[in-house]
């Protein structure tokens, strides 16, 4: 029976190059640059979930206030 396996390919990536470094069938300068490529596009989406989240946040604060002041405004006026 085949094992499905479970979990990030990118970390079952890393874990292979790491024991291939050290059975010494690739250079550690090698790991290490794909390691910092890994890291660099981890970190760049991470940038860009948070960038995504600030502005859904600055358009729900802005979409609240001007609703609170039309309801401030719609109340304070008097119907003829």
């Amino acid at each position: 029976m085949a094992r499905v396996m479970t979990g990030s390919g990118a970390v079952a990536f890393l874990v292979l190059l790491l024991a291939a470094t050290r059975a010494r069938v690739i250079a550690t300068d090698v790991l290490q640059r794909i390691t910092h490529r890994f890291v660099a596009v981890i970190a760049m989406r991470a940038m860009n979930v948070v960038m995504v989240m600030v502005v859904i946040v600055i358009v729900i604060v802005v979409a609240v206030g001007t609703m609170y002041v039309g309801l401030l405004t719609h109340l304070g006026t008097t119907p003829e």
